[in-house]
């Protein structure tokens, strides 16, 4: 549209930090507003800090926020929350950006009008614009919704939409990924749900080839939701790893996440699909959900599971069930969880984020102890390493320097601290 904006990522910085960054950067000598995107209650502490120290050096700087599932329909809420901002978005803005910004124009550069978009969003994500951007991994969307009905996921209502075209995918990955002193980008393909029909597949492989540049990517799937002749077929055009969303191997469990209405048959395709997987080099990252009403019994029998699967996992994510949202938009699921034997839990800190005591065995600290152990018995710091470095970490950031900064902490960490270089 005209405009020259940078995009900077607050990583694990501290708002102090990422403010200096947006000095450095000129971002302040700007008349142009600048736009927060927060996307978990757990950043909202975040951003409010960095509001306040945006406020206190430029008090006159408009500020525009979002963040979908934060902002969660109550616009006002997320306004208050934050110490007041000039504009809150509700929703998914990529459409309302040319209107939001048309109505921020400088009266100094009030004759500058940019070229209106066409309406349709940009097939592409423009990486360039990310500061510092040969540091990421970066994502390729290819897929937006769920709809699977799961009762703990934000998405669950949500209508998938079809997966990107093969050919759209290739073509983003040429302008996306780099490769440097660092090695090659190896992309996370983004969808909440992906769902590969064999046709689909085929395509996404001969057009790799067609493009002569392999490249290697991660993705998440449901035990459902890929076929592991499918799975072969990824596998040649550069899938290496694959989050799956177990959940649990209790029939019980299964059923009251609302996972699948047939836990037997469930179980038995993620067995097929890890032991595929396993054949063609593919690392799966298995993830696991404590739910509600949960019991030691119905815990031990994932464990059981996961055991009998060893071989073919490469690192477990464990988590006890939480409920996200502002109070009176969450109390119908919470309500939902305690019919399962769940309470809320005594020790809520966070604006949005509601502890929970599974059951009456189990509560919520008892949760994320067994979560921390199940992680370390099937995850080594080697394998964490590894599924971090391959989509989230800093690309220059090594082995030998997560070693140094693990043991030099005192962290409580799901993964084995054993083969850590010292």
């Amino acid at each position: 549209m005209g405009f020259e904006p940078i995009q900077i990522q607050g990583n694990f910085d501290s708002p102090n930090v990422t403010f200096r960054s947006c000095i450095d950067l000129g971002m302040l000598e700007s008349d142009w507003p600048l736009m927060i995107s927060i996307p978990s209650f757990y950043a909202l502490s975040w951003a409010k800090a960095f509001i306040a120290e945006l406020r206190r050096a430029k008090p006159a700087q408009r500020i525009i926020a979002g963040g979908r599932w934060v902002v969660g329909g109550q616009p006002q809420r997320l306004s208050e929350a934050l110490g007041g901002v000039d504009l809150v978005v509700d929703g998914i803005g990529e459409n309302l950006l040319f209107s939001i910004i048309s109505n921020f124009i400088p009266k100094a550069r009030g004759a500058i009008i940019p070229v209106k978009p066409s309406g349709t969003i940009p097939p592409t994500l423009n990486y360039d614009l990310l500061h510092l951007r040969k540091m990421y991994q970066p994502s390729i969307e290819i897929a937006r919704g769920c709809g699977m009905g799961c009762s703990f996921c934000q998405e669950r209502d949500e209508r998938l939409t079809p997966l990107k075209d093969p050919v759209s995918i290739v073509e983003e990955v040429a302008q996306t990924v780099i490769e440097d002193e660092y090695g090659s980008m190896t992309p996370y393909f983004e969808a909440s749900v992906f769902v590969p029909n064999r046709k689909w597949a085929e395509k996404l492989r001969r057009m790799s080839l067609e493009q002569g540049t392999p490249f290697q990517w991660r993705t998440e799937a449901r035990v459902d939701s890929i076929s592991p002749d499918v799975l072969e077929i990824l596998s040649e055009c550069g899938l290496r790893v694959l989050d799956l969303g177990l959940e649990s191997a209790n029939e019980k469990q299964l059923m009251r996440m609302k996972k699948t209405n047939n836990p037997r048959l469930y179980l038995e395709r993620a067995s097929k699909l890890l032991r595929r997987a396993r054949s063609l080099g593919i690392a799966v990252k298995v993830n696991v959900l404590l739910f509600a009403g949960e019991t030691y019994d119905s815990i031990a029998e994932t464990r059981d599971w996961l055991e009998l699967h060893r071989e073919c996992v490469s690192g477990v994510s464990v988590g006890p069930v939480m409920g996200f949202g502002w109070p009176e938009d969450i109390c119908d699921y919470l309500e939902e969880l305690a019919t399962l034997g769940a309470s809320t839990a005594s020790t809520q800190s966070v604006t949005g984020v509601h502890h929970l005591n599974l059951s009456r065995e189990i509560d919520f600290h008892e949760s994320l102890a067994i979560s921390k152990n199940i992680s370390r018995a099937f995850m080594s710091a080697e394998q964490y390493y590894f599924l971090k470095a391959f989509s989230y970490f800093p690309r220059d950031y090594s082995f030998s320097q997560f070693s140094s900064d693990v043991l030099s902490s005192d962290g409580n960490y799901s993964f084995d601290l054993a083969g850590l270089m010292v």
